[in-house]
């Protein structure tokens, strides 16, 4: 479990009818992952529905990132509570997050409602996300759904937090995955002509291709948090037919959830995620590792293999055929296209 959140009535005299208090809990493992913005969010929807009219709660003062969840999502600090609660057996001071959330945030902020009503309503639960969904999700945001115009292209390496850059052809492959028109060598142009990426040492202590006017934002960022933190939401994506050759190092691959037999059977994991850090180029459909592939460029051909974990359906061979073509058109040769 990522984390949960909870929402109960604020007291039990009927003057507070309608206003609840909340909190939100994340795992370790799943912080700075977005996880509790998505929770908070997904309460505030089903306290509306349970017919909550305001929300409260109290949060310790040195838990920054929680207090600006809040602050993003609508709600308003009016005071500090000193030494208010007790933690590792130390008391501490506490901020009181007491809102009712703007409209166009939580959607919390309705006229009142009869008391009774609001009395008999309670919290049914909170939203669930399958796997599809957050599949999708990530799909959508790594610009893998759709591919975006080649005018895009430096929103794209900015939307994806950067270019894996220890190998440049792969690199540049995380890019034409993307990207509709990419031409061979404009990676090296924007790097070194219009000097519009910057190449360094960034997450995770990797070379990274960044948009060059972001680099500030890096540094500064990375001079506070600490290393392999991850800043996604989702909430509304829909599943759908999607097929990819990624190239090795892709981001997709590197941040996917390694555990998840949703993403990656785990008899599977060692021909994916290889000795020494190295990373296999993947064949991804709908957001699922399903393969590996590799190809070689010489005497004028474009050999490509393709290794599918699994049963190679009518979909996923013609997915992959249409990814091969393009990729020959990017790379230049005449196609070979093998299934091992």
């Amino acid at each position: 479990m990522l984390g949960f959140a909870r929402v109960s009535g604020y007291s039990d005299r009927c003057v507070y009818s309608g206003v609840g208090e909340h909190g939100v809990y994340v795992s370790r493992a799943a912080q700075d992952r977005g996880v509790g913005r998505a929770l908070l969010l997904a309460l505030c929807a089903a306290a509306e529905r349970a017919g909550y009219y305001k929300l409260t709660s109290r949060i310790f003062t040195t838990n920054a990132a929680s207090r600006a969840v809040h602050v993003a999502a609508g709600f308003d600090e009016v005071g500090i509570q000193r030494r208010h609660g007790r933690l590792d057996g130390e008391w501490r001071s506490s901020s009181g997050c007491l809102a009712r959330p703007r409209r166009d945030e939580c959607r919390l902020d309705h006229p009142e409602r009869d008391r009774d009503d609001i009395r008999r309503r309670r919290v049914r639960g909170v939203s669930a996300l399958s796997w599809d969904s957050v599949l999708a999700w990530r799909l959508e945001r790594q610009h893998l759904a759709e591919r975006a115009p080649r005018a895009a292209a430096l929103d794209v390496v900015a939307d994806i937090a950067g270019l894996h850059a220890q190998v440049a052809s792969c690199a540049e492959l995380t890019l034409w995955a993307r990207v509709d028109g990419l031409e061979p060598g404009a990676v090296s142009e924007l790097l070194w002509e219009e000097r519009a990426l910057v190449k360094t040492w960034a997450m995770r202590g990797t070379l990274h291709l960044l948009v060059a006017a972001e680099l500030p934002r890096y540094v500064a960022a990375l001079s506070r948090l600490r290393p392999r933190h991850h800043v996604p939401v989702w909430l509304r994506a829909q599943p759908g037919r999607v097929v990819r050759l990624l190239g090795g190092f892709d981001h997709y691959v590197v941040a996917a959830p390694r555990d998840a037999e949703a993403v990656l059977a785990a008899d599977r994991r060692d021909c994916v995620y290889r000795p020494q850090g190295w990373l296999s180029p993947v064949l991804l459909v709908d957001g699922r590792m399903a393969g590996v592939w590799s190809h070689d460029v010489g005497g004028g051909r474009l050999a490509v293999t393709v290794e599918p974990f699994g049963r190679r359906t009518a979909a996923v061979k013609a997915g992959v055929e249409a990814e091969a073509e393009r990729l020959a058109d990017f790379l230049g040769g005449e196609l070979s296209l093998t299934w091992a």
